[in-house]
């Protein structure tokens, strides 16, 4: 019972928090490259809900670490304090972090107060290199996360490896040594067809739609590891199926009036040319080569997910 309590008050903090930053930063034309003239059009109610939400949500982040902690300390006492430890240690700088984001908006609303001074210079400098603490715990706890439910020795199934920020990087260690995948047969499958429709395909789509990152390639190990089918009958399948969840995300984005037409145009005919190459030479590949392909996507796509949110200080 205590697992499901702190579980709840973790989730709960999750919700409260993301709410809290949502208010903070969500900025519906997406100006976040220049600087912080974002928050000019956020207003003072705003900054003040989502600062107080914010904080108030990142201080039950503890209880929820301290439930990860312990549905993970069956596969090793050890590896889940270290994972306590760090989590907590990442969290109390992001609540610093996170409590001054009020205050750099009250800056940019009232430019006269901070004019002939460097103010906003000193917050980068001592507040924003906070996120780099954030980011180097965040990512040592997904691997030691990933590590230990693998072992399948922890209180969580082996697909919740899946559920970590690190996922592409779970996708290619998968697809390089599965042997599952290095198989040119069909196997018998684990799921049926009427479960894996209702169950898995469902859980997948929710994924493209919250986070979207190599939701091809789950498809296509998703068809590998539940129906028995080989990778390239896999990898045709998921085709549509990725087609699908992409129209399912058009429709969100017309009804929103969110689109970039120039670019998704673009995007579209090169789709239309990938698919036309992909179908004819699909089935003339060797499977081991279109297993490196997909190891090959993944690793880039990680290294440009973790450049764009600052890992590698480049961008």
């Amino acid at each position: 019972s205590n697992l499901k309590i702190t579980g709840i008050i973790g989730l709960i903090g999750a919700i409260i928090c993301g709410t809290g930053e949502f208010l903070l930063h969500f900025d519906p034309q997406a100006r976040f490259t220049g600087g912080y003239d974002f928050m000019a059009d956020i207003s003072d109610s705003r900054l003040t809900a989502g600062h107080f939400l914010a904080v108030f949500g990142g201080t039950l982040y503890f209880v929820g670490v301290w439930h990860i902690a312990e549905m993970l300390r069956p596969a090793g006492e050890k590896l889940s304090r270290a994972l306590f430890i760090i989590g907590s240690f990442g969290f109390v700088y992001g609540g610093m972090w996170m409590s001054s984001r009020a205050m750099i908006g009250s800056i940019v609303h009232h430019p006269e107060i901070v004019e002939g001074t460097n103010l906003v210079e000193l917050y980068v400098l001592r507040l924003e290199t906070l996120l780099q603490v954030i980011r180097i715990t965040t990512l040592v706890i997904s691997i030691i996360y990933i590590v230990m439910v693998l072992t399948g020795k922890s209180r969580y199934p082996k697909w919740m490896a899946a559920t970590s920020p690190i996922v592409l990087l779970l996708i290619a260690v998968y697809f390089l040594i599965s042997p599952m995948i290095a198989s040119s047969k069909a196997v018998k499958a684990k799921l049926s067809a009427n479960k894996y429709q209702n169950a898995v395909i469902p859980v997948i789509g929710y994924y493209d739609g919250m986070f979207g990152p190599g939701t091809g390639s789950f498809f296509a190990m998703a068809g590998v590891s539940f129906r028995g089918h080989d990778l390239i009958t896999s990898t045709a399948i998921a085709k549509a199926l990725n087609f699908a969840t992409n129209i399912a995300s058009l429709i969100v984005f017309l009804i929103a009036g969110q689109l970039v037409w120039v670019i998704g145009l673009l995007m579209m005919l090169g789709q239309a040319i990938g698919a036309w190459l992909g179908s004819h030479f699909l089935f003339k590949i060797n499977p081991a080569y279109l297993r490196f392909v997909i190891v090959l996507m993944c690793t880039a796509m990680l290294i440009k997910y973790a450049d764009s949110v600052g890992w590698f200080g480049l961008s």
